[in-house]
């Protein structure tokens, strides 16, 4: 026989392929999104600038010491600052920016890397549903830049943890499919970086969106609803030790924290509006008042008419609602009837209801995705049937021309005109200024081992935790998680203003004169008090707050050991840094030595390398009953079970890395063998 020649088959593009180019299409797209925000004449604002950039700027300081900053005495009268969520130490991006040091533009870096997580993990989550890339490009636009993220780049942390929740959705969705553990280890790990963030409101709505999803998919498949449950449990279940060495810390301040009411971040009629006309709220205006973080959700104007085509024409429209609805119902507020449900189950009690609005924006990318495959397919098919050659080029750039008029009309309205995306005015017109004028004037003639007060938060100089910038030892900080008893301290120091004597002020600025004046009453660093008195409980403390004179009467909380107070100890201060100090003290018997530093679980107290228990004094202060003689004093912060929440994060993270590079690799040993045995052999046949 006349061997004959086979013509090679044309294999398709492949899918890794395809991927490529749409990540490369999604980080051009960011990166012109978020090209004036890094430019000269802009810069970050709201909690970004008064939080977030002094922290990571003190962190990144610290670290080039070899110093971690468990605890730092800047603000407060010293305040665990490890143990705050906020201050992101634990989340390991932010690591590679606090290596090359911080700046008001690495925290505007920061939030662009973490919309490109965002629009990436939403176009993976939507590819698998929506037929066409450029649909599913839209879908990614319609989250990543958001009225949600536009409006919450004044919080850092937020922004960071709603970014991960596609991911955790789109790993579910594959572990789902039995594809092996790997699956489920990725979206533990995206489970942890999420809980890292800080943002622990954001994490509690993710999760709580993540059991929505799953519940959508467990009601289509009503007989293997547990199956569909598991994995979503497994996830969560696995984020919290991955995230331990932030957690830990932030459940022992958490206990100690004083309540914040959230309960007027909830949404309103104007607020909802603002999906379809962005200044229903006054917010392109500048004319919102109140929480205006909360007031804008924009996402285009063709945003709510494709999610409705997609809800009505295709069968995305369960997981879609189900994304939508119970959440969104739940951020009404009281009169919406589900808001009390929520509280019940926890919701809003560690952020405003509205900071979980990033989960119905994605459900709607989600429909919106799909409505943009439905509209590409009867604009291009029905509509131009009798055009002939150019119904396919029109059939392929529908998808195309709603994705670019999405991105334009975002970039417009989310970005340009906005004015919570950023600061128009550089740093040093915002802050950077005032931060000098603060420094020669505040920090200057600061008295060594003395403190600064103010009443509130003076944000006239600076951002609001301007201490740390300027290494001043102040009574007061910008900080959500307020050690609670050092609040109630502080808020009867306004009534009984000896209490301002036991917090080592020296200089503090007067309300009535608006002046900065001295104080000649301050009590040095540690001090005796000359008789001392114990307290049963926490309303008798507060109660004798009122007429305290620390000079004369220590408070002191049972148990404690036997105290004889001498009425002539002398105490005095002979070195100090920020996790520690030494005392010099002479007392003829065991009494009671005062600190006006805040009480804290973590330090460490020992004279002559014997611990000493560490007192709770003045109901918000630290003190230690000294023994007699003449000794040394050391104090020495050492937080408590750091140790259990490191060790728990790195051998979870670890387990998890393994079975996900495990699993990834025999996945693609598996999807070899099946591309070998598929390929058809090429040349001559019989």
């Amino acid at each position: 026989m006349t061997p004959t020649r086979r013509k090679p088959n044309v294999l398709p593009r492949p899918r890794r392929a395809r991927w490529r180019s749409a990540i490369l299409v999604l980080t051009a797209l960011v990166a012109w999104y978020y090209w004036r925000a890094l430019g000269p004449s802009a810069s970050i604002q709201f909690d970004t600038a008064n939080i977030h950039y002094p922290v990571q700027k003190y962190v990144a300081e610290r670290l080039t010491r070899s110093l971690f900053p468990f605890w730092t005495p800047y603000i407060d009268c010293g305040y665990p600052l490890a143990a705050n969520p906020q201050a992101g130490v634990w989340y390991p991006l932010n690591w590679p920016f606090l290596a090359f040091g911080i700046t008001p533009r690495s925290l505007e870096g920061e939030l662009a890397l973490h919309a490109w997580i965002a629009c990436v993990g939403a176009y993976f989550f939507i590819a698998r549903l929506a037929r066409r890339r450029a649909a599913s490009l839209a879908g990614a636009m319609a989250y990543g830049f958001s009225g949600f993220f536009a409006s919450q780049s004044g919080r850092l942390d937020l922004f960071q943890a709603a970014a991960w929740f596609p991911w955790l959705l789109l790993f579910y969705r594959r572990a789902l499919r039995a594809r092996g553990p790997q699956d489920l280890a990725l979206g533990a790990l995206a489970g942890g970086l999420m809980l890292s963030t800080g943002s622990l409101a954001g994490a509690e709505f993710a999760f709580v969106g993540l059991g929505l999803y799953a519940g959508s998919v467990a009601w289509g498949r009503r007989s293997q609803w547990k199956r569909c449950m598991l994995p979503a449990l497994a996830i969560a279940a696995g984020a919290l030790p991955i995230a331990a060495a932030a957690l830990v810390p932030a459940w022992q301040r958490g206990r100690l924290a004083a309540p914040t009411d959230y309960s007027t971040g909830t949404l309103t009629t104007r607020t909802l509006l603002t999906l379809i006309y962005p200044n229903a709220s006054g917010t392109l205006t500048r004319t919102d008042s109140g929480r205006i973080l909360e007031h804008y959700l924009y996402g285009g104007i063709l945003l709510l008419p494709l999610a409705a085509l997609g809800a009505c024409k295709t069968r995305h429209r369960r997981a879609g609602l189900m994304l939508i609805v119970p959440l969104g119902w739940c951020m009404l507020g009281p009169y919406g009837g589900l808001y009390f449900v929520g509280r019940l189950l926890g919701l809003g009690r560690l952020g405003p209801p509205a900071a979980g609005w990033f989960v119905p924006a994605l459900g709607l990318a989600l429909l919106a995705a799909a409505g943009a495959d439905v509209a590409a397919r009867h604009w291009g098919v029905r509509q131009f049937r009798k055009i002939g050659r150019w119904r396919v080029a029109l059939h392929r750039a529908a998808p195309l021309a709603i994705a670019a008029f999405l991105f334009a009309d975002l970039w417009t309205l989310n970005m340009n005109l906005n004015p919570l995306a950023f600061a128009r005015q550089s740093w040093n017109q915002s802050f950077g200024l005032r931060e000098v004028v603060a420094a020669r004037q505040l920090a200057g003639p600061a008295l060594p081992f003395t403190r600064f007060d103010a009443p509130g938060n003076l944000l006239g100089a600076g951002p609001a935790m301007h201490p740390l910038d300027l290494k001043l030892e102040a009574t007061y900080g910008y900080v959500a998680w307020e050690l609670r008893a050092y609040r109630e301290y502080r808020g009867a120091m306004q009534r009984n203003l000896k209490l301002r004597d036991a917090l080592n002020v020296s200089r503090y600025l007067s309300p009535a004169t608006q002046q900065i004046e001295y104080n000649p009453g301050v009590l040095p660093r540690a001090w005796f008090p000359l008789t001392t008195m114990d307290v049963a409980d926490e309303a008798r403390s507060r109660q004798l707050l009122e007429t305290l004179d620390p000079r004369g009467l220590g408070l002191l909380r049972a148990p404690h050991p036997a105290v004889q107070q001498d009425p002539r100890a002398e105490a005095n201060i002979l070195r100090a840094d920020e996790q520690s100090c030494l005392i010099h003290y002479v007392c003829r018997t065991p009494s009671l030595l005062a600190l006006s530093m805040a009480w804290y679980p973590g330090w460490r107290a020992t004279v002559q390398n014997r611990e000493l228990p560490v007192l709770r004094v003045d109901h918000a202060l630290l003190g230690v009953v000294a023994p007699e003689g003449d000794n040394l004093l050391r104090l020495e912060f050492e937080p408590e079970r750091l140790g259990l929440g490191l060790w728990t994060s790195a051998g979870f993270t670890v387990l998890a890395g393994v079975l996900a590079v495990a699993g990834v690799a025999h996945a693609e040993a598996q999807s070899s063998r099946r591309r070998r045995r598929r390929r058809p052999l090429a040349g001559f046949s019989a």
